[in-house]
């Protein structure tokens, strides 16, 4: 069973995100960032926040990130989510792009463990066929 069930609704991207999803599909966590000024940023934008400019990068997260804040939801925002209850919803930052931040899941965890700062690895949910999303488990060294 993946964490999400298939019938759970997927986004819409527009047009400047298709390339976080298209590489999502490829098995990669990649995250857009100013060619011109470097700043990185999620989600992905038409241009910089900073300096305006039109041409982005894509940078690799990596396998590995930190919780940053977490919730543990007991009440499904949406009927597909029910059978999942309770989930983690969390926040979670990467120890090479300090200034990226993502929304997620955290899976295979009780909620009693999480503790801010936990080391985490990335995993991939195919929910729905050719669709993968990202989500993060503890590092083994934490569950010890």
């Amino acid at each position: 069973m993946t964490y999400l069930p298939p019938e759970t609704p997927w986004p819409i991207a527009q047009p400047w995100e298709q390339r976080f999803w298209d590489l999502a599909n490829e098995g990669r966590l990649c995250f857009q960032g100013c060619r011109d000024c470097g700043l990185l940023r999620h989600p992905p934008a038409p241009i910089c926040p900073d300096c305006h400019s039109p041409h982005d990068i894509w940078k690799d997260a990596g396998d590995e990130a930190e919780l940053y804040t977490y919730t543990v939801v007991h009440y499904a925002s949406h009927p597909a989510l029910a059978e999942s209850l309770p989930y983690i919803s969390a926040i979670v930052r990467f120890p090479e792009l300090q200034s990226v931040r993502l929304v997620t899941n955290i899976v295979d965890c009780d909620p009693t463990s999480l503790r801010i700062g936990m080391r985490l690895t990335l995993v991939w949910e195919e929910p729905q066929p050719g669709r993968r999303l990202p989500r993060f488990r503890p590092h083994p060294e934490e569950c010890q």
